[in-house]
């Protein structure tokens, strides 16, 4: 996922204290620093995330073209997107990113800079359903930007109490701005002082209360938690042909009939039709992983399952492409089978390039100890050769120095 800083603040500190609790998403953090981006941010838009988090974002500096890009980036995938608001934010520049959290501007007056207390939306159709916050418990906040729900899907699940209650946390699923038989997650948190429900909680158990909610709905925004209580990736979205394509992921909370019946990957191509994969489980670490040969270029769907449930195609779990390559590489694969075959019947043993660091464990290492001689024939060897001539020289010139014959 990537994490982009308009200007850093308290809520910064907050956002990674939480993606550092979660071993399972790995964070790239882009911050501007006056008209500079560190990390260079050309490696943002070059890259695929499953979740982008606007952290006091756009600041004044943002050039205009920014919500047209982010909204083609977000186009090409499935990618969520959540924006916490911050003091640097500039609300007039927020305007053009409205669409792509589905929302539109608030219909009333509030008092910005004003504080209000936080309370939970009565009878809220919260598509998260998995985290119940006590939101009384918390200090009062101040509204920063002035926002409500615009699209079909979105929700206020928090809101600061006015006498016109305004929204502070929104969110939801909304259409795909490219294909809209599928949905994308959303969520907004308006105020800028997301920081103080942890550094300003009421003890420790508050505090973990709120990190736990922060995390939760991280999780809900890369679907590794929620209603499908499954999470899969790939390591990239785009492969060569004749390349192999690999998933892994989890299925939480399996019975034993489920696991009877296996873990599947249904890939689906316009012209090639539909390909099952088995997936397997690797004890180690609960995950489940499987591939297959990417033969023909084009656009592929993919689901996965269990063997007895019964699964919609209305809307895939995922997308990848595979770009044509050379006419060559359309059937070249590693020979998986034979190379078993050939490990176990010399007595070795086969591993995949993926686990090659793993290697060094499965040698069996023994120390022996060896001595080593060399024979030097002198008569052959040059430095007594050449010690042998100077010897007869300095002879011959003692003997001609003191006369003798």
């Amino acid at each position: 996922m990537a994490l982009i800083t308009g200007a850093p603040s308290f809520n910064t500190r907050f956002l990674k204290l939480v993606l550092e609790s979660e071993p399972k998403l790995s964070v790239e953090h882009f911050i501007q620093r006056m008209n500079e981006w560190e990390p260079a941010i050309a490696n943002f838009w070059r890259q695929s995330y499953d979740l982008i988090i606007l952290d006091n974002f756009p600041t004044s500096t943002i050039p205009s073209r920014w919500s047209t890009d982010l909204s083609r980036k977000l186009g090409r995938g499935r990618t969520a997107i959540v924006l916490v608001a911050g003091e640097a934010l500039v609300e007039d520049k927020l305007l053009a990113y409205l669409p792509i959290f589905g929302l539109q501007p608030f219909g009333e007056e509030i008092g910005l800079g004003s504080q209000f207390s936080v309370e939970a939306v009565p009878e809220s159709n919260d598509p998260m359903k998995i985290f119940e916050l006590d939101w009384s418990q918390f200090p009062p906040l101040s509204p920063k930007i002035s926002v409500e729900p615009g699209a079909e899907g979105m929700t206020t699940t928090a809101q600061l109490s006015t006498l016109s209650p305004v929204p502070l946390i929104i969110t939801g699923k909304i259409p795909s701005f490219d294909q809209k038989n599928q949905t994308v997650r959303r969520s907004v948190f308006t105020s800028a002082d997301l920081w103080q429900l942890y550094f300003r909680g009421k003890g420790a158990e508050v505090n973990s209360a709120v990190k736990d909610y922060w995390a939760s709905l991280f999780r809900w925004l890369v679907a590794m938690s929620g209603e499908e209580d499954r999470y899969f990736r790939m390591t990239k979205s785009a492969f060569q042909r004749g390349e192999e394509v690999m998933i892994e992921g989890t299925f939480p909370r399996l019975n034993t009939k489920q696991l009877q019946e296996g873990i599947w990957w249904r890939i689906l191509h316009p012209d090639m039709g539909e390909t099952l994969v088995p997936l397997s489980k690797e004890d180690a670490n609960d995950m489940w992983k499987g591939s297959f040969i990417a033969a023909e270029p084009g656009r592929y769907q993919y689901w996965t399952f269990m063997g007895d449930e019964q699964f919609s195609i209305e809307e895939p779990h995922g997308i990848f492409l595979v770009e044509q390559a050379l006419l060559e590489l359309k059937n070249v694969y590693l020979d998986k089978e034979s190379l078993e075959g050939i490990s176990e019947s010399t007595g070795g043993g086969y591993m995949p390039w993926s686990e090659r660091l793993n290697l060094i464990d499965r040698l069996s290492i023994k120390s022996r100890k060896e001595v080593f001689s060399q024979t030097v024939d002198l008569s052959h060897w040059p430095p007594f050769l050449i010690l042998l001539v100077v010897f007869l020289a300095a002879e011959w010139a003692l003997r001609r120095g003191r006369g003798l014959q």
